[in-house]
């Protein structure tokens, strides 16, 4: 079952809960997941506005694997609309720092 509103209703109040209580971690993970979401629904504009808010938190915050996360999420949105060349950017970049934990 695909009840995209509802999850999206959830997460915009955990983003909202987050914001309030100044938590950037949740607000990355919370914008990480509405941008998904948008995506699942096709919706590649706003998906795009929100994923690259979440990569951006975490990027401030230095959490390497969250950062993997958004620039996969980024990647799977661009493949779907064919923008193949910044997919693979992004999917080298997220490697690259796979690679670099390890």
């Amino acid at each position: 079952m695909k009840d995209y509103d509802k999850a999206e209703f959830y997460y915009q109040k955990d983003y909202e809960l987050a914001k309030r209580t100044g938590d950037e971690f949740a607000m990355g993970y919370a914008l990480h997941h509405l941008g998904r979401i948008f995506r699942l629904k096709k919706q590649y504009e706003r998906a795009e506005q929100l994923l690259l808010e979440s990569l951006a938190i975490r990027r401030k915050l230095g959490h390497n694997t969250e950062i993997v996360y958004s620039l996969n999420g980024l990647a799977q949105m661009y493949n779907d609309q064919k923008r193949h060349r910044e997919a693979l950017g992004l999917a080298k970049e997220a490697l690259e720092l796979c690679r670099s934990e390890n």
